[in-house]
């Protein structure tokens, strides 16, 4: 975690809620560490999501601070935000996300903004070493010449994989050139930016993964969360480079997944060697590996 935005996420809460979290911080020590999302509403009953459960909180929040922290999150200029806002999020320093609820403003049947905000889901960014392991291993076992998808539902740790995994790709004696498409400043939020890794943020997924192949030479290229048609046709467009693609997809099961018509293009067109699901039970991490060629025999793994 980023100690300084950490703080300055913290310094956009209300005094009062921020004085229950530093009060259940002394109870429980690592409790800053262990927090991955913060999930604040409005007259209703806010929570923190830990390794081992969802923990409600004491402190009732207002419409009135809700406009506040909306404030805060966008530095005083909604109207800057308005993009990320229409698709339901505002992107913080340090890789943090916040997703937003209230009412939709709608002109002409399209999304145009939100207002009467209820609900904030902060997403905290925390390192995880050795996360991207067996993805790691599994990437090499395929001599770094096919891509992986990685598939978890939301907040089960796909993210998390995949920024280990960059960082492990492009540092030591075998480091590959990374590319690494980054759409929401999240992917490389913990980086240490002691590798090889190019990032593109901002791109949209199909036009970075085009670009990052044509114009940065890279021998992998990451992005997250993929599944619409215009992103197939781009990362079919660009595999004929021989560049592999290191992706995710939302999904807790790899038949349901390959039942997506995008993700069954990208199958049926061998883009993938290999899928890799991620299971999360109290604080373990369990991997699920099967390899393109054998959907019969998954492989195991687990990390604590």
């Amino acid at each position: 975690m980023n100690g300084a935005a950490f703080h300055s996420l913290l310094e956009n809460l209300p005094p009062s809620l921020r004085r229950e979290l530093d009060g259940l911080q002394r109870t429980r020590a690592r409790l800053y560490e262990e927090i991955s999302e913060l999930r604040l509403r409005a007259d209703r009953v806010s929570a923190i999501t830990l390794p081992d459960a969802n923990y409600p909180l004491l402190t009732r929040l207002t419409r009135a601070d809700m406009e506040v922290m909306l404030g805060k999150f966008c530095r005083n200029s909604v109207y800057a935000y308005g993009e990320t806002l229409r698709e339901g999020y505002i992107r913080l320093p340090g890789g943090y996300r916040v997703g937003v609820a209230g009412q939709a403003v709608r002109e002409r049947g399209q999304i145009v903004g939100v207002r009467d905000v209820s609900s904030f889901c902060i997403r905290i960014a925390h390192p995880i070493p050795g996360a991207g392991k067996v993805a790691l291993d599994t990437f090499r076992s395929l001599s770094c010449m096919r891509g992986i998808l990685i598939y978890a539902p939301p907040g089960v740790g796909k993210t998390t994989l995949l920024r280990d995994l960059a960082e492990s790709l492009s540092k030591g004696r075998n480091a590959i050139r990374v590319a690494v498409v980054d759409c929401r400043g999240e992917l490389c939020a913990c980086s240490s930016s002691g590798g090889m890794i190019d990032v593109l943020e901002d791109y949209p997924k199909a036009q970075g993964i085009e670009i990052a192949t044509r114009t940065l030479a890279p021998q992998a290229v990451i992005c997250d969360e993929i599944g619409d048609y215009d992103e197939a046709d781009s990362i079919l467009a660009v595999q004929s480079s021989g560049v592999p693609l290191i992706a995710s997809a939302h999904g807790d099961e790899l038949s349901s997944l390959l039942a997506r018509p995008a993700i069954r293009l990208l199958d049926r067109a061998g883009v993938f060697g290999a899928y890799i699901g991620i299971h999360r039970t109290h604080g373990t991490y369990r991997y699920t590996v099967t390899m393109a060629q054998d959907t019969i025999k998954p492989q195991y793994s687990e990390l604590n």
